[in-house]
């Protein structure tokens, strides 16, 4: 994760791009990475306890996934932007 969002920084930067691509690029990673910080990682790891209920056990997992999809979705709009750029 940090890798990416060094990489969009460096394109920022050295201006390789047109300057929107490189900030909606950083945008749509950083929010994604965000999203998995604060939200997917901490419902993941309550989920592997095992502590709570099977129905919020369901609701923790069919949360990670939302979280997964929408993470996918960014990540995918960022490749497309960074092959479209070049």
């Amino acid at each position: 994760m940090a890798l990416t969002l060094a990489a969009i920084c460096a394109e920022i930067v050295q201006g390789e791009n047109r300057w929107w691509i490189g900030w909606v690029s950083l945008a749509l990673a950083g929010s994604g990475f965000v999203l998995a910080i604060t939200r997917t990682v901490p419902n993941a790891v309550r989920l592997g306890r095992g502590n709570d209920s099977p129905e919020q056990q369901s609701t923790l997992a069919r949360a990670i996934y939302r979280d997964h999809l929408l993470s996918f979705a960014c990540m995918m709009a960022v490749l497309g932007l960074q092959l479209t750029a070049r």
